[in-house]
């Protein structure tokens, strides 16, 4: 939800990311989702990733997840499709702030779709084990980067368990009735259970049919 305002003919100007100068190194977009951000009202792909096309940079954009993503940049497994955030509003419906949830929903096409060698190195030894040498262990929850989710393909490189796209992994509940997956079952998770129904949120159908129905009441009833 980072915004931009672009001047008249000002195109490259994007709301999330803007390399607007010629750089004597490549820019790396890796592993990454760049979405709901706008530049001059709109949040098409220049929206996300701006790009000064009068002095081209070196960029390469490799297994991402960009919105209104043309194909015009080139690169390996990218592609536009809704990344399926958990609730980035969040509970105040508004953006920017504490309550947003940017972690994957179950069936996310951001799941098991990066590239495990373009995964950083954890020069910042994060886990604190010693070895900053190794691929970045943990996401942004302080959670393992590299999960396996039975549930998905794997559609990225490398050999599985096969990183996700983004900043968090996407984590398999212990308790498919948890929703938020705060390790309680209570009114929260009945709250986002039943107002799944409606827009046939995928957080809802918890046999994974494609179907909302007393299948899944069963399920989420019997888990309580």
């Amino acid at each position: 939800r980072n915004t931009a305002t672009t001047p008249a003919g000002d195109a490259f100007d994007g709301g999330g990311l803007v390399i607007a100068i010629a750089l004597d190194a490549p820019a790396a977009v890796h592993n990454t989702i760049l979405w709901g951000n706008s530049s001059g009202g709109s949040t098409d792909q220049a929206a996300q990733l701006g790009v000064n096309e009068d002095f081209p940079p070196m960029l390469t954009v490799r297994r991402s997840l960009v919105e209104g993503w043309t194909g015009d940049l080139g690169g390996a497994g990218n592609s536009g499709d809704d990344p399926l955030f958990a609730d980035p509003d969040g509970s105040d419906g508004t953006p920017g702030t504490a309550d947003d949830d940017y972690r994957l929903e179950r069936f996310s096409p951001a799941i098991d779709a990066g590239s495990n060698s373009l995964v950083p190195q954890d020069v910042f030894d994060l886990d604190s084990n010693g070895d900053t040498a190794e691929a970045l262990p943990i996401d942004l929850a302080g959670r393992p980067r590299r999960v396996d989710d039975i549930d998905t393909d794997d559609t990225g490189a490398g050999s599985a368990p096969i990183v996700d796209i983004g900043a968090y992994e996407f984590q398999r509940r212990s308790c498919p009735g948890d929703l938020n997956n705060d390790g309680l079952l209570d009114l929260a998770d009945i709250t986002i259970f039943v107002g799944g129904f409606p827009g046939q949120s995928p957080e809802s159908d918890l046999n994974g049919d494609g179907l909302w129905d007393l299948a899944d009441i069963n399920i989420f009833v019997g888990t309580f």
